[in-house]
């Protein structure tokens, strides 16, 4: 099985890729995290990225962590880019 990124919706301004690296840790290897940040502002947005080594720890990941409260805000993950189609559900 090869890689799988994980796509979040949710996340508080405030956390960085250490916090994401040390929640989707407990599931698996991380290989890259990523806060997207605004070009012109540099404020972090409230979405990123996570990189799994392995595809069934992203899916134990997601499934764990699927609407959990983390640092005030619910997540909202899925394993394409749709998610942010759904971020305003």
């Amino acid at each position: 099985m090869g890689r799988r990124k994980i796509f979040i919706s949710h996340i508080r301004q405030s956390v960085d890729v250490n916090d994401q690296m040390e929640l989707f840790g407990k599931y698996g290897p991380v290989h890259h995290a990523d806060v997207w940040t605004d070009e012109l502002s540099q404020l972090r947005k409230t979405f990123g990225v996570v990189e799994m080594v392995s595809e069934r720890d992203a899916k134990r990941a997601i499934r764990s962590l699927e609407g959990r409260v983390w640092h005030g805000w619910k997540l909202k993950l899925g394993t394409s880019r749709s998610i942010f189609r759904r971020c305003n559900d």
